[in-house]
């Protein structure tokens, strides 16, 4: 039987750890706080833009854009 390694890691499949194939929570853990991170501002600008249309952009102002007449 030969000694097979995993192309992630230079040790033996059979030095590593051995789970279900189910990443460290902890690792899992910081990975998901960076996706977070990473997403956190476009999320705040989307909601921060919608409540600026929400403040300042009036049903007359809607209605008069989209009247139904052509340009």
């Amino acid at each position: 039987m030969t000694n097979h390694t995993d192309p992630n890691k230079n040790e033996p499949i059979s030095m590593q750890q051995k789970t279900t194939g189910q990443p460290h929570f902890d690792k899992t853990l910081k990975k998901a706080a960076g996706t977070i991170a990473t997403i956190m501002p476009m999320l705040l600008a989307v909601v921060g833009l919608a409540g600026l249309f929400h403040a300042f952009v009036t049903t007359d102002m809607l209605k008069a854009l989209f009247s139904g007449a052509t340009l």
